[in-house]
């Protein structure tokens, strides 16, 4: 099967790039909480026990912010980007593939959207569809779609359990009290890499064909 050899290093340079950004921004984020920290440690010493209470309470929101809310906004929008690579890259490999080996059907007539649309062009055109590693990407395009549609709460849908199945499974994700999706600082790394293998082992399949 012919298929372009730029395409894999032109993802595996993208990758690097998010893989890189997400060492950035967590250690902005840790920088950011150890100095909020050490300047609520330098305030404290002065106060007295009633008065630290105060602090505490006065200050609260500012440390839930810098622990859960903004590390929650940056990975969440470093996961989607992710997921946007994929989805676009996977798109980019359907049409070299048409073009370099004269298939009869189009991308673009394949029913369906996105990454699924993607997924059953390469498996009834290109006939790959081996790749074991297609359902942890699918199980993150359902992650994705909750957090790009629903502010990642997980609702009573068929999608929402199965999702649920794979956050309880993973200790990278929890769910607070409203069914939220919360991200560790792992997280995006740990879902970089499983792209990263994903496609290595796609492109592998469709050069022994």
């Amino acid at each position: 099967m012919k298929i372009s050899n730029w395409l894999l290093t032109g993802i595996e340079i993208d990758l690097n790039h998010l893989r890189e950004y997400a060492r950035l921004i967590e250690d902005l984020l840790k920088d950011k909480q150890k100095e909020f920290n050490y300047w609520v440690e330098e305030k404290v010493s002065r106060l007295s026990e009633e008065q630290k209470e105060e602090f505490y309470d006065f200050y609260s929101d500012d440390h839930w912010e810098l622990s859960e809310v903004y590390p929650n906004i940056l990975r969440e929008s470093l996961f989607v980007a992710t997921l946007s690579l994929v989805e676009h890259e996977l798109i980019s490999l359907c049409k070299n593939l048409y073009r370099e080996n004269k298939y009869n059907l189009a991308l673009d007539e394949v029913v369906g959207n996105g990454i699924h649309k993607a997924k059953l062009y390469l498996s009834k055109v290109a006939n790959v569809g081996n790749n074991t590693r297609w359902n942890n990407i699918l199980i993150l395009q359902k992650i994705r779609n909750f957090i790009v549609h629903n502010r990642s709460k997980l609702d009573d849908s068929k999608n929402a359990k199965e999702v649920e199945g794979y956050a309880t499974s993973n200790s990278s994700i929890k769910l607070d009290h409203f069914r939220r999706m919360q991200f560790s600082s792992t997280f995006c790394l740990e879902v970089i890499e499983e792209v990263d293998k994903f496609f290595s082992s796609l492109f592998a399949e469709l050069k022994n064909k």
